[in-house]
């Protein structure tokens, strides 16, 4: 059984992340593993007592054996997994295989921030890299580069209450770093995710966010996206 470090796990986040499994009609290795990113669904009190959705939505992961037991998972609790199949239960609709977990990672998760004059100087105004950006479980999700050297940094992700929409209504969000004075020695890969019940929209509202970020050489990401909020 091949075994992950973290730090062979942010290799390989570096350079993709797997949504979803192949099949091996053949059968499933127990000396293969796949790395992904999924959302816990708790079906009891119990840390092993869940299911996870893979962010392409389609496919469902039932842990049936567990090489890293001791995590305490949450309801709604983002993750990246390393699993081994062990077989799979496929219905019309989903894809479900069980799994050994080998490792459970969470993923910072937060609701987004109003900037307000207490605020909007320690949410900081620093650079970074957006590498991708998708929507998944009413969640906005971020992969970005930045440069750091050992301290603490913080990224949120705002709106201005004076500046909430543009005049077609699309909702303006801000993605923003606060490096912490941070000596940019190394370039870091990080993982957020956003939980967009915290815009109050109402189900199946239709709406329009725009998101921007500050990154490096003067340059500004930007990306316009339509999306329809569900209340689970």
């Amino acid at each position: 059984m091949k075994k992950l470090g973290w730090g062979i796990l942010a290799t390989l986040l570096s350079l993709t992340i797997l949504m979803g499994c192949n099949d091996d009609n053949d059968g499933y290795s127990l000396g293969n593993f796949w790395v992904a990113i999924a959302t816990v669904d708790k079906h009891g009190d119990s840390d092993i007592d869940y299911t996870l959705q893979l962010d392409d939505e389609n496919t469902v992961l039932q842990p049936v054996a567990f090489g890293y037991p001791h995590f305490k998972t949450k309801n709604n609790q983002r993750v990246v997994v390393n699993y081994t199949i062990l077989g799979d239960k496929h219905t019309a609709d989903k894809k479900k295989y069980l799994v050994k977990v080998n490792a459970l990672k969470e993923i910072l998760t937060k609701s987004i921030l109003e900037l307000t004059e207490a605020n909007k100087d320690s949410i900081g105004h620093d650079p970074l890299r957006v590498k991708d950006m998708w929507i998944t479980n009413n969640y906005l999700n971020f992969k970005f580069d930045y440069y750091g050297g050992g301290k603490i940094h913080f990224i949120n992700l705002v709106k201005d209450p004076n500046n909430a929409t543009d005049d077609n209504g699309t909702i303006l969000l801000e993605l923003r770093h606060n490096e912490n004075d941070d000596y940019r020695n190394n370039l870091l890969t990080g993982l957020v995710s956003f939980d967009l019940n915290s815009l109050n929209l109402t189900n199946n509202q239709e709406v329009k966010i725009k998101v921007k970020a500050k990154e490096y050489d003067n340059h500004w990401y930007e990306k316009t996206f339509s999306y329809t909020h569900s209340v689970e």
